[in-house]
């Protein structure tokens, strides 16, 4: 429960969020105070007084740890990648987000953060090859959709297909590249 309510200010400004979760970064409980630091890791590290930072960085060695010990499991080098990018530690997400595909091509979150990565730094001729590895990798699964380029001579409008010529997976051509979504469950209403 008390891991859930630290996950819960994972949104909050950075100095709220400091203020309530710090405290915790000292819990008896590991997995609380493995969660305080990852929720804290994108918070500048000047804005940690001296007793925090020291409890901040401990936690994240067991942030780590934990995640080193599973490093047989893709999820596991995803984490690493995501608690490094928050920190700005970009090369060091990239290269976890890298093994992470390796061990998994077929991962999801870790080829769509990728690809947020390298859009992020302007690496977007990378970014759109991770998006094409991933859609020739595995073509009816995921959310993944590239978009065509635009015909030549403003055929787009012509052909019906809007400026760009993006399409709606769902309105996606037989044998392209797009990827359907998956349907969208119905709420139960009275």
């Amino acid at each position: 429960m008390r891991v859930a309510a630290v996950a819960a200010l994972e949104t909050a400004p950075p100095p709220e969020r400091l203020s309530a979760v710090a405290p915790l970064l000292g819990d008896k409980l590991r997995a609380v105070r493995i969660e305080a630091a990852r929720v804290l890791a994108s918070v500048p590290a000047d804005r940690f007084d001296g007793t925090q930072r020291v409890a901040f960085d401990a936690a994240i060695a067991e942030f780590v740890e934990a995640q080193n010990a599973m490093a047989d499991m893709p999820a596991s080098h995803l984490n690493l990648a995501v608690l490094y990018a928050s920190q700005g530690k970009r090369d060091l997400a990239e290269a976890e987000y890298l093994t992470s595909l390796r061990m998994d091509p077929y991962f999801g979150p870790a080829r769509a953060n990728l690809v947020a990565l390298y859009n992020a730094v302007g690496r977007n001729a990378e970014a759109e090859q991770v998006l094409r590895e991933g859609s020739g990798a595995h073509p009816t699964r995921g959310a993944l959709l590239l978009p065509r380029p635009p015909p030549r001579g403003g055929q787009a409008a012509r052909r019906g297909r809007g400026c760009a010529g993006h399409r709606r997976a769902a309105h996606a051509p037989a044998g392209s590249r797009a990827v359907q979504p998956r349907p969208r469950p119905r709420s139960a209403e009275p």
